[in-house]
């Protein structure tokens, strides 16, 4: 746990957003919940599961909240960062539920922060070991730190001073590509997402699966629809500031409809919704979209 006479200005705190989480979760959990001055844990979960209300809420570095509908990562983690605020930290660690940290993760941020001068920061971030950045803006000196466009949401450390500045993260959203539309919006206000590449986050990418000898990450049709619909969406926001955004929003809509069609369960469905991503997306309708079913079909409907 972080030292009371730790200067403010380097006083973090730290969010996981769970969403019908498994009790294997909490082993992630406990590889940083010492680490951090306090954990506020965002249940979006229906039900909170057994382990959660009889573990989370009774550790004493950890303040547990349950919602009982899905609220969305962005709306989460803006719940978690103005508690921070209100609490005097001065940086938030995201994590995934499932990530697991280092021990030392928390205390080389801070180390680097101590060390390191930087007004324009935004974020700070570990290197992911499943991932990549999309962007890596300077060097390949893993004894540096670098600038990256993009990165992952878990394993972040947030100024909470630039998001005063720069705003929440965008509610309409709801989930997927969150995280890519906070970072463009800080590279277009001059602050920066810095990678630290020897610090290492071990992180899963979703649910994998195998076909024709290939290796991808599968999620469902509903989830095809927002990354497809948030990706052009921020693509079209960020496409004076940011333009090269536009070439991976197009790849990440072919690659979904690739997969859909050739490797994935459910083609037709995956397809039609796709399909209504790309276009609610160019038109910007945005939000949290309701499911009903008529005649076996899944349907969304979009506010």
């Amino acid at each position: 746990m972080e030292s009371s006479n730790l200067q403010r200005s380097h006083r973090i705190a730290g969010v996981v957003v769970l969403y019908q989480s498994p009790s294997s979760c909490l082993e992630s959990i406990k590889s940083y919940w010492d680490q951090v001055g306090k954990l506020y844990v965002i249940d979006n979960s229906p039900i909170s599961a057994d382990w959660i209300r009889e573990t989370l809420p009774t550790n004493k570095h950890v303040e547990y909240e349950h919602f009982p509908s899905n609220l969305g990562i962005a709306t989460a983690l803006n719940i978690a960062a103005r508690k921070a605020i209100a609490d005097g930290f001065s940086y938030l660690l995201t994590m995934d539920d499932d990530s697991q940290a280092p021990p030392d993760l928390v205390a080389q941020m801070r180390t680097f922060l101590k060390k390191t001068d930087m007004p324009q920061l935004g974020i700070l971030t570990p290197r992911h070991a499943l991932t990549t950045a999309l962007t890596n803006l300077s060097g390949a000196d893993n004894n540096q730190p670098k600038q990256v466009l993009t990165t992952m949401t878990s394993g972040n450390l947030l100024n909470l001073a630039t998001f005063q500045q720069v705003g929440p993260f965008l509610d309409d959203l709801f989930i997927d590509v969150v995280d890519h539309e906070y970072y463009l919006r800080l590279k277009k206000y001059g602050y920066q997402v810095l990678e630290l590449p020897w610090l290492s986050l071990t992180h899963r990418l979703g649910f994998q699966k195998y076909r024709f000898g290939l290796r991808f990450v599968s999620h469902s049709p509903l989830r095809n629809y927002y990354l497809v619909r948030n990706s052009i969406y921020v693509a079209g926001l960020y496409r004076h500031s940011q333009p090269s955004y536009l070439l991976y929003a197009l790849k990440i809509v072919l690659i979904e409809m690739g997969k859909a069609a050739f490797l994935e369960d459910k083609p037709v469905e995956r397809l039609r919704l796709i399909w209504k991503g790309l276009f609610d997306g160019v038109k910007g309708k945005l939000g949290k979209v309701r499911v009903s079913y008529e005649y076996q079909r899944q349907r969304i409907v979009t506010p």
